[in-house]
């Protein structure tokens, strides 16, 4: 699809909803066990997996997308700029935060953003490549 890279996962039976746009993290990676809760991932901020493109029922299994054009926008915290690089955010949010060009992110990469916030949601060109995907 247009370039896009998915990785087929279950999502974790503990979250009480998962909407498109939130972030994957992998709470299992031998078992493709993936949850939007931080605070359920051993490896924290991390260990994103990828983005639900759709909202998943918990314990079901889907599709995150790992790499291309975000099918759907990712749930973005604060106003990031086209250009910027997007890292996970702590909390609870399971959402992205903004990390200017040129400045050294401290977290992995999920991407850049293409576009410019709209209702708390940004365009994204994911990247998240072999530091998501399963051994």
């Amino acid at each position: 699809l247009g370039g896009q890279t998915w990785q087929v996962v279950k999502c974790d039976s503990g979250p009480t909803s998962v909407a498109a746009g939130d972030v994957a993290f992998w709470k299992n990676r031998a078992s493709y066990i993936v949850t939007n809760k931080l605070a359920d991932v051993p490896e924290g901020r991390n260990g994103a997996a990828g983005m639900f493109t759709v909202a998943v029922t918990p314990g079901n299994f889907c599709a995150v997308q790992i790499g291309g054009r975000g099918y759907n926008t990712i749930k973005t915290a604060g106003a990031p700029n086209q250009g910027m690089t997007a890292v996970a955010n702590s909390g609870s949010s399971a959402d992205v935060i903004g990390i200017p060009a040129g400045t050294a992110p401290t977290y992995v990469v999920l991407g850049v953003f293409t576009g410019e916030p709209s209702a708390g949601y940004t365009s994204i060109e994911l990247s998240i490549g072999s530091a998501a995907q399963n051994p």
